[in-house]
């Protein structure tokens, strides 16, 4: 489709967003995914999800290199920590001109909040996310991953606000399994251990076999 009809952004964000999720098991694929998402956003420039798009794909490439941070290697370690910064620096700018796009593009926010965890600015994170819920309360991927900032930071008060988090998540979609799990962790420490097994055997009732969810469980005995 992308030969017949180049003109067709939709076709080229479609092949980027595949090619992105392909990642992991296709050589090469986020540079693709990277030429196509701007071949999108380049197409349709008052689109802003093509331009979110990019962003996406320029997140996949730092967490892709991420792991190199920890190498024995010094060289291999600051040359990885320049792309992911420069990495996360393309991410947060693509956002950004989104956001310039339409400023109330839900996505463009989440995603912006998520960049900002991801280069160090939790706080900054979690304003942000508390800015996507109070315009989108029942967004259930925001309500998520504001819980996870909030557990990660567990300063005074956060705790409470991960828990209520985790549980908005569950209550606009009961069968959320990573917030079921992230709750349970929340709710235990908090002390509430029958509010964890509550949550833990929620997620037994989706996949009964979990082996790692019955040893959590079996733990809290």
């Amino acid at each position: 489709a992308t030969e017949l009809r180049p003109e067709h952004a939709a076709y080229w964000d479609t092949l980027a967003r595949l090619e992105r999720e392909s990642a992991p098991v296709l050589a090469n694929a986020l540079p693709q995914a990277l030429a196509h998402a701007q071949r999108a956003a380049t197409l349709a420039p008052t689109r802003p999800e093509y331009t979110v798009e990019q962003a996406r794909v320029w997140m996949a490439m730092a967490d892709a290199e991420r792991p190199l941070l920890t190498s024995a290697d010094a060289p291999t370690r600051e040359q990885t920590q320049a792309h992911v910064r420069e990495w996360l620096d393309q991410a947060d700018e693509s956002l950004g001109r989104a956001i310039g796009l339409k400023q109330d593009f839900a996505p463009a926010h989440l995603l912006r909040a998520l960049v900002w965890e991801a280069q160090g600015h939790r706080d900054e994170a979690i304003a942000k996310l508390e800015q996507v819920r109070q315009f989108n309360p029942q967004d259930a991927e925001a309500a998520y991953q504001l819980g996870l900032l909030y557990l990660r930071r567990s300063g005074a008060g956060d705790l409470a606000q991960a828990d209520k988090n985790f549980s908005d998540a569950v209550s606009f979609i009961p069968g959320y399994a990573n917030a079921l799990w992230y709750g349970a962790t929340a709710k235990e420490r908090l002390g509430d251990i029958s509010g964890a097994r509550i949550l833990l055997k929620a997620l037994l009732e989706i996949d009964a076999s979990d082996t790692v969810v019955q040893a959590r469980l079996e733990r809290m005995k």
